[in-house]
């Protein structure tokens, strides 16, 4: 069996999507952006919120598989995590991507999945052992 970490790309794609538009549908967004607040500002915080909820996920995880269920690390362990913060990072972005593109949770979501599981089986991310 081995290792997954695609979800975190998903749970990055769904938070940092879900977020931004939550913003705009209550209308944060718009009383940020009177206050004075740039939107560079406005998305370097949602990132800074995004990166302290990816360093709690990535430390849980990495304990959890490597300590807890005991799976082999063949290889540096800091070579993984640098692996997991890009996956985290690459979904973080495709779900700032998606924030823009839609204004409706519901079609966001279908969206961000339907694109996140065929990426997912593209690049072999969740392919078994004996399939590889």
């Amino acid at each position: 069996m081995k290792k997954s970490y695609s979800t975190h790309y998903m749970v990055a794609i769904i938070y940092s999507c879900i977020s931004l538009i939550h913003d705009r549908r209550n209308g944060s967004w718009n009383r940020e952006l009177l206050s004075g607040v740039s939107i560079v500002e406005i998305l370097v915080a949602h990132l800074a919120v995004n990166v302290a909820i990816m360093v709690i996920a990535i430390a849980e995880s990495v304990l959890i598989i490597n300590f807890t269920m005991n799976f082999e690390n063949h290889g540096n362990i800091f070579m993984e995590i640098s692996i997991i913060v890009l996956i985290y990072l690459a979904g973080v972005f495709f779900g700032l991507l998606f924030s823009c593109k839609f204004d409706d949770y519901t079609m966001a979501i279908y969206v961000c999945m339907g694109i996140s599981i065929l990426q997912i089986f593209i690049t072999g991310s969740i392919w078994w052992d004996r399939f590889c």
